[in-house]
């Protein structure tokens, strides 16, 4: 594949630890794109705005992680249906053209699809399921289970105020989405006795050191943890539940939809080599 060298970045702080320049580069190798450079620039909230302006005539696009995703969304002049409907966004891609004195950006958010891809691949089901969590993420969650199929959320966070915010987020997105299907929506918190007495999907988006023991009788569900230690966090390790995932396979499968995007210009134009590198990725993961 013969295209112009480009260079890309993940921003967000920290991102020492981030397995983003792994993956991408491996891509590019994989895909003949010699030359192309993918990098992680540490960058806090107030460096966002001048960090990539000045950087608009080096770079041709960036993933973004926290704090730094709410700030994508607001600054881009073009944005995916996720992005409009979570206010959220993990990459930016440069629109061509634009001057380079005042860079414009297509935002998008492939944490949904990526999810949902990750989901399927560990043939996941989703008919109840529970979301614990009430951030940026677990919005994603939420609207990921709700893409496939679930009649049925229940919502559990730390704080009172967080779940009457995120319920609020939900309803706005799920308007925005023109998710139509009917489901019950349950919201409590971690210390409150579960209302769904068989969730068949556990969806973690709490640190993987969060002290939160669930019913014995969830080990039955499908547990999937979406950070991507290969350690299972505390609370998978106290419910040991039959069946469980890492969140490697959403970093995998969103990072994908983001080559997508830096490559082909949309998340919806496939890659040639889509199954070799999925499987490098996988491996990667081990």
């Amino acid at each position: 594949m013969k295209a112009a060298v480009k260079k890309f970045a993940v921003l967000g702080s920290p991102v020492a630890h981030s397995k983003s320049p792994q993956i991408h580069t491996r891509a590019y190798y994989e895909l003949g794109l010699n030359g192309w450079q993918y990098l992680r620039r540490d960058t806090k909230e107030a460096d966002f705005i001048e960090f990539i302006t000045a950087a608009a005539h080096e770079y041709s696009g960036f993933s973004v992680t926290m704090p730094l995703k709410k700030l994508a969304a607001q600054i881009a002049t073009e944005k995916c249906e996720f992005v409009r409907a979570t206010g959220v966004a993990n990459t930016l891609a440069k629109i061509t053209g634009a001057d380079w004195h005042r860079p414009q950006w297509s935002a998008y958010n492939t944490d949904i699809p990526g999810l949902q891809n990750a989901l399927v691949r560990n043939n996941f089901s989703c008919v109840n399921a529970l979301i614990l969590g009430s951030g940026a993420t677990a919005l994603s969650a939420a609207l990921t289970a709700l893409l496939l199929g679930a009649d049925s959320l229940e919502i559990r966070a730390r704080r009172q105020t967080a779940l009457q915010e995120f319920t609020q987020q939900l309803q706005t997105a799920v308007k925005m989405l023109s998710i139509t299907q009917d489901f019950r929506l349950n919201t409590a918190l971690i210390t409150d006795p579960p209302r769904l007495t068989a969730p068949d999907l556990i969806i973690n988006t709490l640190p993987a050191d969060a002290d939160v023991e669930l019913p014995a009788q969830f080990a039955r569900a499908q547990f999937y943890d979406v950070t991507y230690s290969a350690k299972m966090s505390l609370i998978a390790q106290r419910l040991n539940p039959a069946q469980h995932a890492n969140g490697g396979s959403m970093l995998f499968e969103q990072a994908l939809l983001q080559l997508r995007i830096f490559i082909n210009g949309s998340p919806a134009v496939p890659l040639p080599i889509e199954d070799t590198l999925r499987n490098t990725f996988y491996g990667l993961s081990s």
